[in-house]
């Protein structure tokens, strides 16, 4: 009989597999492309859609993997940014 409350309290985490690996260099490149889009004045709107897209998939990939995958935490911190960004140019560039 195995011990499942060592899971819930952070017990032995599998190594990170190339599904998770990828699905998190897609987080990345996504939250680039946000980030990048969100300074063109006439794609601002289609750079906070994808902003918001990006992030969402880097929280579901950092709550379905159970290993700490770096490339998720990356990309979310660089989409989150992106929202951030696409938001305030809005203004700017609505001004």
């Amino acid at each position: 009989m195995t011990d499942s409350r060592r899971d819930l309290v952070g017990g032995a985490q599998s190594p990170t597999t190339d599904t998770m690996q990828r699905f998190g260099s897609m987080v990345v490149l996504v939250g680039a492309v946000a980030l990048v889009a969100a300074f063109v004045p006439g794609v601002t709107f289609f750079a906070l859609i994808l902003a918001v897209f990006g992030l969402a998939l880097g929280i579901a990939c950092l709550i379905i993997d159970r290993s700490f995958n770096v490339a998720a935490l990356i990309g979310t911190l660089v989409a989150s940014a992106a929202v951030s960004l696409a938001i305030i140019m809005g203004f700017v560039y609505g001004a």
